[in-house]
């Protein structure tokens, strides 16, 4: 069966009115039309294999904008064309932060029912026979988590998988006599020494649609729960109105064929954005997307992007993961690396922020081809400088090669790049918090910090 067409064609002017209001944050109409999306195409079972797009689209950018109820109907109906399970989470305390994305509640049953309420709710609206759930490190399980008691008291079918020799004895152990227990020494994945998850399920001939999964994601098997649950990782571009045309629409293409969600916030550029008043704004409309502790911040641009955005990653939810894609050579070869974050005040330049290292530097020497004289010059100033400190070598190099690095030869700006960056980070290990040596990497800053200052 299929939707007639004109249907059809009203679902994809929603769908798209819905992307529309995600990409440009416009979350009040985001929040109505998966409303309506919901009560007008698919209420009531009205959902078609060709639906399979749209619905990913929808559970990858907008369930945020979703109640919990009509974030497990979104997903329950895309199980369903696909084939997929659908998975519930019953215990709220066992979450951690790489596993947050399954608060998609059909019963809600949290922790504020206590230990025997939540197994009691659980036999209750779910039963106690015919049933499936998995656990990763079971061993831990043992104490933390739900399964052993589904397993032991509710005569639930548990795989229990534990990769760690000395626990897996003692997890085979206690569920001797438990026929429905399927106890497995492996790591889950599909690298070397691992097994698939679906393998393992295919062996035991667990059903598609088994009631609950209890988890503990790591990064050997993310991947599979991209495959069984629709998850996808998920970060925040943070960018200015100078750079957004040029590589916001790269970066955001590459990041979705990847299959990782975004979002995208455009600040105005320039030095007056490291403000309080702008910090503020920014961190504001982070928390506005409802990111979670796994949310991945991404700084895409110059040095004033770089420090903003990392301290925003340091304060938001009391520290976000975040990456620094650096667009100038200034940035790329100093600010970018060291993990200096912060912004202004009226006494002086960067006086509130926080030492906080990116996960990734990510220095494409490319973006360079965009920069005038003027900045080129200020970024090859930072470059002359690791020269002077302690690389003679290095120095002298420029001396022969700085005109054909300063024309655009890829070359020579990848050399002075890495060379520059391997400079600066011999020196932030051996004093991470300028304590002593790391002071020598300020030589030229206060003088030009002054001169700024006074000349605007």
């Amino acid at each position: 069966m299929t939707r007639p067409q004109n249907e059809t064609n009203a679902l994809i002017a929603v769908a798209n009115e819905l992307i529309d209001a995600h990409n440009h944050m416009r979350v009040d109409v985001a929040r109505e039309l998966v409303v309506t999306l919901w009560e007008q195409f698919f209420l009531d079972g009205r959902v078609y294999p060709k639906d399979a797009e749209i619905l990913d689209a929808i559970l990858c950018n907008c369930t945020k904008y979703c109640s919990d109820q009509l974030k497990y109907d979104y997903n329950s109906e895309y199980a369903r064309i696909k084939n997929q399970p659908v998975l519930y989470q019953a215990h709220e305390s066992q979450l951690n932060e790489d596993s947050r994305f399954l608060l998609t509640f059909k019963h809600n049953i949290t922790s504020q029912d206590g230990e025997d309420g939540i197994i009691s709710k659980i036999f209750e609206i779910i039963g106690t026979e015919n049933k499936w759930c998995v656990e990763f490190g079971a061993y831990d399980g043992l104490v933390n988590c739900n399964s052993h008691t589904l397993v032991t008291g509710g005569r639930w079918n548990g795989i229990l998988i534990e990769a760690d020799s000395g626990r897996f004895s003692g997890l085979k152990k206690t569920y001797e006599g438990f026929e429905n227990a399927h106890v497995f020494r492996t790591f889950v994945g599909h690298g070397p020494g691992c097994t698939p998850l679906e393998d393992i399920l295919s062996d035991l001939n667990v059903p598609v649609d088994f009631d609950l999964i209890s988890i503990d994601i790591d990064g050997n098997d993310w991947h599979l729960w991209r495959e069984f649950t629709g998850y996808r990782p998920r970060v925040v571009i943070i960018t200015d109105e100078n750079v957004a045309p040029h590589y916001l629409a790269p970066l955001a293409a590459s990041l979705q064929g990847a299959g990782i969600c975004l979002d995208a916030l455009i600040l105005p550029a320039g030095e007056q954005s490291k403000s309080f008043a702008q910090f503020e704004k920014l961190c504001e409309s982070i928390l506005a997307l409802n990111i979670e502790r796994s949310t991945t911040l991404i700084a895409l641009g110059g040095g004033v992007i770089g420090d903003l955005v990392g301290y925003a990653a340091a304060s938001i939810l009391r520290g976000l993961a975040f990456i620094q894609v650096p667009t100038t050579l200034l940035s790329q070869v100093d600010s970018s690396v060291g993990g200096k974050t912060g912004i202004n005040t009226a006494h002086g330049k960067n006086l509130v922020g926080a030492f906080y290292q990116p996960k990734l530097v990510l220095a494409d020497t490319a973006a360079l081809n965009t920069l005038d004289h003027r900045q080129l010059m200020a970024g090859y100033s930072e470059v002359v400088k690791y020269g002077l400190i302690d690389l003679p070598d290095f120095y002298e190099w420029l001396e022969i090669h700085a005109q054909a690095l300063i024309d655009g030869d890829m070359s020579k700006r990848r050399y002075a790049v890495l060379t520059s960056c391997a400079a600066k980070a011999r020196v932030v290990a051996e004093d991470e918090r300028e304590g002593g040596k790391r002071a020598l990497l300020n030589l030229g800053h206060t003088f030009g910090h002054a001169l700024e200052a006074e000349t605007g």
